[in-house]
């Protein structure tokens, strides 16, 4: 961590550690003979003196009849970053006791 802040001079790191893409059977519609897909990130957050900031995962959906990789990246990654975004803001930034 000290060489990538030295490097790259941030503050905060987002680290992807595992990316899973499963079916999610029990969403079969047969109407359009579909399902639905779910993305899940897991991720973590440290500072530039490695200390944890948060963790979690964050999921999206998609249908099972989209198979661009480009499309599903569009469709999905976007909310999964603004979630880990939210989220880290949320942390660093809390709200102000009123």
């Amino acid at each position: 961590i000290p060489y990538l802040n030295k490097k790259y001079k941030s503050e905060y790191f987002v680290f992807i550690n595992q990316l899973d893409i499963k079916s999610v059977p029990d969403s079969y519609d047969i109407a359009t003979d579909s399902y639905q897909r779910e993305v899940t990130v897991h991720y973590t957050i440290i500072d530039k003196d490695s200390k944890l900031i948060t963790a979690g995962a964050a999921t999206s959906k998609f249908t099972s009849k989209e198979n661009n990789p480009k499309k599903i990246v569009a469709l999905t990654f976007g909310p999964i970053a603004s979630y880990i975004a939210t989220k880290f803001n949320s942390i660093i930034n809390p709200p102000k006791p009123k």
